[in-house]
């Protein structure tokens, strides 16, 4: 190439995706002119590229609402007279009292607006007027989802043929308790709009030939807001879900149908206090109480690399965070010299093998890893697994393997997994994904999902069902707990932690 010299050349960029890391990277491609400078060298160049995310998937934290972000980072306050306070904080939005209209509303496009879902969780904690007006787009409309109009007790859709949720088809009643949360989901199709409640329908509006339409004055909350009527209320795990099928380029590029949701720490922690001293054998009784008999048990070959049957400490309890590595097929080149196969480990662990998903670790966190093949790989090892703990992780749970076995059990981080393996991870594995739903022992492990391992194997609860199979799975374990203190006295036992309340 000449000095001075304009070219074309031909650049792979490599994307890392700040959304959540559900894709670790993207590979691109694009043409860019590099410049030549003299004597034929090549000059420092820096190229300064803006590329969407919309190259690949969309980034789902940049359009669809949700409550794990700050107010003023995707949020505005309706602008109403007499308007009382809102807050986001761990993600729970926070609605207070105001002299008529309060709310929110989502201020950057959306990705949708026929064909989807919206879900949220919302309570009311004082007032006596609607708690929940849940204004959402329509195709080219708008309407909102009333919940304890008119006194308290009126729900349905605002607004029907110009006419109020208090007055059209949809108009239903239903006395609504302060300081409980309710479960609302409302689904948009071209044909219609359903909505439930605690998974109840209350809502089935077919919409052809009806004129949809906000109630005056609600324009504030367009194009979806939340927003109470002299009444206070919280409202959190705010879901949006598409439900249109992907197209063509959205299926080359890659796409995963089953969606990951997202919890703040102190969801986590308020949730897994629940499950405070419960056993895998009471949280599996509580899972048979509800219909998931055996569905989410891991395999028996998932055990624990070391046990302490005096404090049981190896036993965890904790929300997944998942990470899936799959079988390598890159080559491994030859090398010349110790330095040069250093260099190539490190790059590899870098590029090929990370661990991105330690930015995810909270006080609450257990790292679930899908790792599919027979490799001989110790994916886990006695540094890592210290580095993960140092972050908040309170253990590890893998479907294959681990190495440096014998100084896990000596610093004593709760392992699970299958058995010792002994190689390094670059050359054999790559990472595929972080933090979305995977299969370990067996079973579908979800992003968010309660985990509860100890000597009896590894089980999984699903998220939308945890609170109610920890109360069934205490109970459980009260009962066993009262009838082996009776049986210890008996036979003259010392007590021990196991039958302490």
């Amino acid at each position: 190439m000449r000095a001075g010299r304009w070219m074309l050349h031909e650049v792979t960029i490599v994307l890392s995706n700040p959304c959540g890391l559900k894709h670790y990277r993207r590979m691109h491609s694009l043409s860019v002119f590099l410049h030549r400078g003299g004597a034929d060298r090549l000059c420092h160049t820096m190229i300064l590229i803006s590329l969407t995310w919309a190259i690949g998937l969309p980034c789902r934290g940049q359009q669809d609402p949700t409550f794990n972000t700050a107010l003023d980072q995707g949020w505005r306050e309706a602008d109403y007279a007499g308007r009382g306070p809102v807050s986001i904080d761990s993600g729970v939005l926070e609605i207070r009292m105001g002299e008529q209209l309060t709310g929110v509303a989502w201020d950057r496009p959306l990705n949708q607006r026929i064909n989807y879902e919206v879900e949220l969780e919302a309570m009311k904690t004082d007032g006596n007027d609607f708690f929940c007006g849940l204004t959402f787009p329509y195709g080219d409309s708008a309407c909102s989802l009333i919940l304890g109009g008119w006194g308290g007790g009126v729900m349905g859709i605002s607004s029907i043929n110009g006419q109020d949720a208090s007055a059209n088809e949809t108009t239903d009643y239903m006395r609504f308790e302060k300081d409980r949360w309710y479960r609302v989901r409302v689904r948009c199709t071209p044909d219609a709009i359903q909505a439930f409640l605690d998974d109840r329908p209350i809502v089935n509006l077919t919409t052809a030939d009806k004129k949809l339409d906000i109630r005056f004055g609600v324009e504030e909350f367009l194009p979806f807001g939340i927003g109470t009527w002299q009444t206070s209320a919280k409202f959190r795990n705010l879901r949006w879900t598409s439900l249109a099928k992907p197209g063509p380029d959205q299926l080359r590029d890659g796409h995963h149908y089953i969606p990951t949701e997202v919890f703040s720490e102190k969801e986590d922690l308020a949730l897994l206090e629940k499950f405070d001293g419960l056993r895998v054998a009471d949280v599996s009784d509580g899972l048979d109480r509800f219909g998931y008999a055996g569905r989410t048990l891991m395999d028996s070959s998932i055990r624990p690399l070391w046990r302490d049957t005096a404090n049981f400490t190896h036993r965890i309890t904790g929300i997944a965070v998942t990470a899936r590595y799959v079988p390598s097929r890159e080559p491994v080149p030859a090398f010349e010299t110790n330095a040069d196969f250093d260099r190539w480990v490190s790059d590899t662990y870098r590029d090929e093998t990370p661990e991105p998903f330690t930015v995810l670790f909270n006080s609450g966190s257990v790292l679930v890893i899908d790792e599919a093949g027979e490799t001989d790989t110790g994916s886990i090892g006695s540094n890592n697994i210290l580095q993960w703990k140092l972050k908040g992780c309170r253990g590890v749970i893998t479907s294959n393997t681990a190495r440096d076995t014998d100084e896990i059990a000596a610093q004593k981080v709760p392992l699970y997994f299958r058995k010792p393996g002994r190689g390094i991870r670059p050359g054999r594995n790559q990472l595929e994904s972080v933090n979305m739903p995977i299969v370990c022992g067996g079973v579908q492990v979800r992003p968010g999902d309660v985990v509860v391992a100890d000597g009896d194997g590894v089980v999984v609860v699903p998220r939308g069902v945890a609170e109610k199979v920890a109360a069934y799975a205490s109970g459980v374990l009260k009962g066993d707990k009262s009838a082996r203190r009776d049986a210890y006295r008996k036979l003259g036992m010392d007590p021990d932690s196991s039958i302490a309340d």
